[in-house]
């Protein structure tokens, strides 16, 4: 184990001899960021929620986007900016070896248009960024393969998904997180094969069950406690979650529940012991090494938020088939080979140091390329010439100590303070400037009920939102406005949004989108190990899971000792936990 100092916070932080492998398999220098920082630069280059209205810079039309108005490089709408009457490659220039490589990287990218979103292959969209091959939705990124969901992030192939978070292979989910093959789901997180159910945690192969945690293979138990058909179905029948006094019961209850049951110090699909994972909300994967929110990946390692990838390195939110890709960001569906850089996704090859870029292989130092091929700053080169200038320009970046090193911090397309960084990571404006993040003193980005108005508030008057969801009529949906009871920000209702409360007959709730998100997201566990103790026979471990987490964390293999359904076995456990 080697010891390296954060250039950024001037902390030691540790380099294992697989990392460092790892590193120079993929032909890059050992990083000078402890992990803390290099996670907050990639998040910095990620907006999820912020959106604004804007003017195209190509044809003044108002559009809506994840720029603002005040942003110095040219924003088109989606449409514009995929149509075939312009070319990125006008903007092509010289590669120049007596200026910094990235201050004339940074000058030539300020020229070159963005898409006020990033989309491909969807229809009947709105309020959506990174979002592919979807019909159908509202306020959904991050996401490939869904139909008819709103207001939900990282979800792929699914369907009927509202107010969710990592989801995959789902249908019909209301307040989910992290769950996979599950249909009929509502308030549940970290949940496989699970049907017909509310308010699980940790179950798998379960169906038709209320406020149950960590059980497998199991029906009709209420609080983990097996009930007959006949007595789970009269039991179900008192919580009427028609009523949201009846939910907001339901939730506190099951918090209290929650509080009493053991954690698992990580959270993965494998039923076994998980020792070749290290991470957090790991489902399908395997040969995975501090990586969190992955889902079918294998030989991961420094990674979030990676779908379908094999032997990645340091990359976030990476979806969609990607191979053998390092220092990325927002790259996938059918990406291999790409390294040091951001936004590039359609069956892309062989990029370095690229933005904005699909259907292409062999660029080097460009953004905006769509099906082009060995091009270095958008110019053209036979495959000889791009060749023979890339061994050229790599020479001169090795000289200077630069080759390989991600993206500088100005990179970023977004404010610190519109950012994902800004969103999980929070700063002050004064922490962000020392960091050579940007601030932004924009107001603060429209809200979906804008999107939903066009952009006009439109009434002086505020309706409140019925207790049940009797009283909730298609009528008042279409018309009103709302003001969240906790942030006071005025929302609308997606014509959508009113059938999937019906469809999950579920009282409509009295917060706004925003607010909502917020509290979703505060009952994950964070990127950080902490360390704990659980028995003398355990000793130490660490986990993601802060030491305040609301309910106790045990090491896996003892949690997986309560699992088994096994009396003898899960007395034990409780035992040994209790000391």
């Amino acid at each position: 184990m080697e010891k390296g100092v954060c250039k950024v916070t001037g902390q030691e932080f540790e380099i294992s001899e697989d990392e460092k492998a790892r590193y120079a398999g993929f032909d890059l220098p050992i990083p000078d960021l402890s992990f803390d920082e290099r996670l907050r630069r990639k998040l910095a280059f990620v907006n999820e929620q912020h959106f604004f209205w804007r003017k195209s810079s190509r044809s003044e039309k108002r559009i809506y986007g994840v720029f603002p108005a005040d942003t110095a490089f040219p924003v088109f709408s989606d449409d514009e900016w995929r149509a075939k009457d312009w070319s990125p490659t006008t903007y092509g220039t010289e590669f120049s070896p007596k200026r910094p490589f990235f201050e004339q990287l940074y000058d030539f990218f300020a020229t070159v248009p963005r898409p006020a979103v990033v989309s491909g292959g969807v229809r009947a969209v709105d309020g959506a960024h990174n979002l592919f091959d979807s019909n159908r939705c509202f306020r959904v990124t991050d996401s490939i393969r869904v139909e008819d969901c709103l207001y939900s992030t990282m979800l792929q192939d699914c369907s009927k998904v509202l107010d969710s978070f990592l989801c995959r292979e789902s249908t019909s989910l209301y307040e989910c997180i992290d769950c996979y093959a599950c249909r009929e789901l509502r308030w549940s997180r970290h949940c496989q094969n699970c049907s017909n159910s509310s308010f699980l945690v940790n179950c798998t192969d379960c169906s038709d069950c209320l406020f149950c945690v960590g059980l497998s293979g199991k029906r009709f138990c209420l609080f983990n406690q097996q009930l007959s058909a006949t007595d789970y179905a009269a039991r179900l029948s008192e919580w009427n979650f028609e009523a949201r006094p009846v939910i907001e019961t339901a939730t506190d209850r099951f918090s209290e529940f929650l509080a009493t049951q053991p954690m698992p110090h990580l959270v993965t699909s494998d039923r076994r012991s998980g020792k070749e994972l290290r991470g957090n909300y790991l489902t399908q994967c395997r040969n995975i090494v501090d990586s969190f929110e992955c889902f079918h990946s294998s030989d991961l390692q420094g990674c979030c938020r990676v779908s379908n990838g094999e032997n990645c390195l340091d990359a976030y939110d990476v979806f969609g088939r990607a191979k053998n890709c390092a220092q990325v960001v927002a790259v996938g569906n059918g990406a291999e080979e790409v390294r040091n850089s951001f936004e590039c996704w359609n069956n892309v090859s062989f990029l370095t140091y690229c933005a904005y870029c699909e259907e292409s292989r062999n660029l080097f130092g460009c953004i905006g390329v769509r099906g082009g091929e060995n091009m270095i700053f958008n110019r053209q080169y036979s495959a000889n010439d791009y060749r023979e200038n890339l061994r050229l320009i790599r020479e001169v970046l090795e000289r200077k100590r630069v080759w390989g090193k991600f993206f500088p911090a100005a990179f970023s397309d977004f404010a610190y303070n519109h950012s994902a960084a800004g969103d999980y990571l929070p700063l002050n404006k004064f922490q962000v400037e020392m960091l050579n993040f940007r601030w932004s003193e924009t107001e603060e980005s429209f809200k979906p009920s804008q999107l939903l108005s066009g952009g006009v508030e439109g009434a002086e008057r505020y309706s409140e939102m019925p207790l049940r969801l009797s009283e909730f009529t298609r009528e008042l949906a279409s018309s009103a406005i709302f003001l969240c009871e906790m942030s006071g920000q005025p929302f609308q209702i997606h014509p959508l949004e009113f059938e999937l409360y019906n469809h999950f007959s579920v009282a409509p709730p009295a917060r706004a989108f925003l607010q909502r998100l917020r509290e979703r997201m505060g009952v994950m566990a964070g990127r950080k190990y902490v360390t704990h103790r659980a028995t003398d026979e355990y000793g130490e471990f660490r986990s993601p899971f802060p030491n305040d987490y609301r309910q106790p964390i045990w090491p896996r293999d003892l949690w997986l000792a309560t699992c088994k359904n096994d009396e003898a076995r899960h007395a034990a456990a409780l035992a040994r936990a209790a000391g």
